[in-house]
């Protein structure tokens, strides 16, 4: 019979494996080798935190109780696979709070808004007090993974006419902030 100890070492291997495949956000239901056996002993072990039920996000055992640096360190990732979840690839996040965060803003914000076509306005809190909202938003402008020289054409556009800002973003990430277009072209 195996010790607790080799058990939570099959259970590290397992997250690990998920982990070198670049996940940092992990939705149960989409890593079948990572059953419930194995997700409550990694989560009794501090390994995971549950963001939300069904969502796990990794940690360190030896974070104090209440300690919020594995979400700030996963929050992007997390509300982007939360997001490319729910709605495919039909989502931005409000364009006030691209625009923040593409300024190079590092405060994070008491509610994000994401906006998406589909159907579903629901909202959900995620840890440490953060409110995520979903709304249906029929009139924006989508930016596709196509588009993303466009978008950064037009950050790159947007960045130089703010060239006053004292904290600019040095990349683009299309994956998380999916710019409008449209908002970004109205600043010339």
């Amino acid at each position: 019979m195996a010790t607790a100890h080799q058990k939570l070492a099959l259970s590290l291997a397992i997250l690990k494996s998920i982990q070198d495949q670049g996940v940092r956000v992990i939705k149960a239901s989409e890593h079948k080798a990572l059953t419930r056996v194995h997700r409550e002993r990694l989560q009794a072990a501090v390994f995971i935190k549950p963001a939300m039920p069904g969502w796990y996000l990794p940690s360190r055992p030896d974070e104090q109780s209440g300690d919020s640096t594995s979400w700030y360190a996963n929050m992007e990732a997390f509300v982007a696979a939360y997001a490319n979840f729910r709605f495919g690839s039909a989502w931005q996040l409000a364009p006030d709070q691209s625009l923040v965060i593409q300024s190079g803003e590092t405060t994070v914000a008491h509610q994000i808004q994401i906006h998406s076509p589909n159907p579903a306005t629901t909202s959900f809190s995620c840890p440490t007090g953060v409110r995520c909202s979903c709304t249906r938003s029929s009139q924006m402008p989508l930016a596709s993974r196509s588009s993303s020289m466009a978008m950064a054409c037009a950050f790159c556009h947007w960045r130089s006419v703010c060239s006053s800002s004292r904290q600019r973003s040095t990349s683009f990430d299309p994956r998380w902030h999916r710019l409008p277009c449209a908002a970004l072209i109205s600043m010339r």
